[in-house]
């Protein structure tokens, strides 16, 4: 056991041994891996954050786009099919 005396005045103002300093050297360690992961684990994540984003832009949009512009083509052919039925249904 270290006995250190900082101030100079004879009696140890702390002291330290072999076990506390082997767990502050592994709290560190394990302090340090766990920045690590996690920075590793968010780059991941933007990473596929951006492939999603770019899918979105590549595949779904266009897509949902084009399922829009049919339900509205649909629409007005059912207008027009009201229309030349009641048209029909009338005469």
């Amino acid at each position: 056991m270290a006995k250190i005396d900082i101030n100079g005045d004879g009696k140890a103002d702390f002291s330290i041994n072999i076990g506390q300093v082997v767990m502050l050297v592994s709290l560190v360690v394990s302090i340090a891996g766990s920045y690590y992961n996690l920075n590793a684990k968010i780059e991941e994540v933007a990473t596929l954050a951006r492939k999603t984003s770019h899918n979105q832009q590549e595949y779904c949009f266009p897509n949902t786009r084009a399922v829009e512009d049919e339900i509205e083509q649909l629409k007005i052919d059912q207008r027009e099919f009201q229309t030349e039925l009641r048209f029909i249904l009338n005469n």
